[in-house]
């Protein structure tokens, strides 16, 4: 029996993930269920489509008390008491799990998230995983006045602790548990599996050569840049579609609004059916803590060729033995320069052979991301 503990169940890359790992399991005779430490911050639709099979738990009985737990913890900080209402219940909450479903394996994501299972003392039989997913990295890299954890070191201390295997995605990270943290326990890269419905083929008669970009809506993800390449690459009867939700991208959206060929789109439950109508997808993405962004991966699922900066793990998930799934920008963490960035699409958009080579990568990358193999590794993890 497994126990997946994570904050929320959202949109993000990581708890699609473990959604789609914990609803493949399930299908498959492997007993896992997950306890939300936050369920006001659920997205119904993102459950709905990523999550069945599986028994979710959270430590209050319904969202309106979860907000009132949270002001209560929120106001008590303030005052500057180091006491909270919701830690002591999760804690209550993942002893009576463990018990009632005889846990064997505890497996949560994100620094806060193991943070609490560390504090949690479970019974020595039962054993504590996690999958880094960037955060650490970016907590560690911040300077200590700027850091939004508190006394983080004394708290990755106990996490280290605790914990009897680490699993990362990336070999960035491989590097820094190992040489940065000195971390000298069990350790694997394994790349995240998903479960791909197939896309509907929407792409009609357009005739028009259509770039898109669908991403977390934040500054980092270079939404702009993507903007300021588009309209620099001058390309005729073209558009450009950016998939994404934020205050960030709706602002975005004003400036560039004299654009009659820039669309906004908003939020789309089911991105793949748009991604499909794209014949070049963007990620310039300079996010410090980018590992192995899951929009690279949809790309790939509709063999979409693929402009994206050497960030994370990008450069190794583009790669293939018959060549890459498109173009890779260095930038390091700064902006893509957007020069680069236009003359990357008039390339792919200017070469029909060479497009269509990137399209077979595209798909070829994307079985590097299989569900099946991804749960099979991670048992075997486990039992290591």
């Amino acid at each position: 029996m497994i126990l997946i503990c994570t904050e929320t169940l959202s949109a993000g890359g990581a708890e699609i993930f473990l959604m789609n790992w914990a609803t493949y399991a399930n299908q498959n005779g492997i007993n896992t269920s997950i306890l939300c430490f936050h369920s006001r911050l659920d997205k119904k639709k993102s459950i709905e489509k990523h999550l069945s099979d599986t028994m979710v738990y959270y430590p209050f009985k319904n969202k309106k008390w979860d907000l009132f737990i949270a002001r209560l913890d929120s106001l008590v900080a303030k005052i500057g008491l180091k006491f909270s209402l919701r830690e002591l219940r999760l804690k209550k909450r993942i002893h009576a799990i463990v018990k009632k479903e005889k846990i064997h394996v505890v497996h949560s994501h994100l620094f806060p998230t193991d943070l609490l299972v560390a504090k949690s003392n479970l019974p020595n039989k039962v054993k504590h995983f996690t999958t880094i997913h960037g955060d650490y990295l970016r907590h560690y890299t911040t300077d200590k006045e700027k850091r939004k954890i508190k006394n983080f070191e004394e708290k990755l201390a106990l996490i280290k602790a605790k914990l009897n295997g680490i699993i990362v995605i990336s070999d960035k990270q491989l590097d820094f548990f190992k040489n940065d943290l000195n971390w000298s326990g069990k350790i694997t890269k394994i790349y995240n599996g998903f479960i791909f419905s197939p896309p509907k083929n929407l792409k009609g008669n357009c005739d028009k050569f259509v770039i898109g970009m669908v991403s977390r809506g934040i500054k980092e993800k270079g939404w702009k840049e993507a903007c300021e390449a588009f309209i620099a690459a001058g390309i005729e009867n073209s558009e450009l579609r950016l998939i994404g939700e934020s205050d960030y991208l709706a602002e975005l959206q004003k400036e560039y609004q004299s654009q009659s060929n820039i669309h906004f789109l908003g939020y789309r439950p089911d991105p793949l059916d748009e991604i499909i109508k794209f014949d070049l997808a963007l990620l310039p993405s300079y996010y410090g803590s980018e590992s192995l962004p899951t929009v690279l991966i949809e790309y790939f699922h509709c063999g979409i060729p693929v402009i994206a900066t050497n960030i994370g793990e990008v450069p190794q998930m583009m790669h293939t033995e018959n060549g890459k799934a498109g173009i890779i920008i260095e930038n390091g963490s700064k902006p893509v320069s957007i020069d680069k960035l236009a003359n990357a699409i008039l390339d792919i958009q200017g070469d029909e052979m060479n497009r269509n080579n990137y399209k077979k990568c595209s798909k070829e990358c994307a079985k590097k991301f299989n569900i099946e193999i991804c749960v099979s590794n991670y048992l075997s993890f486990y039992k290591s």
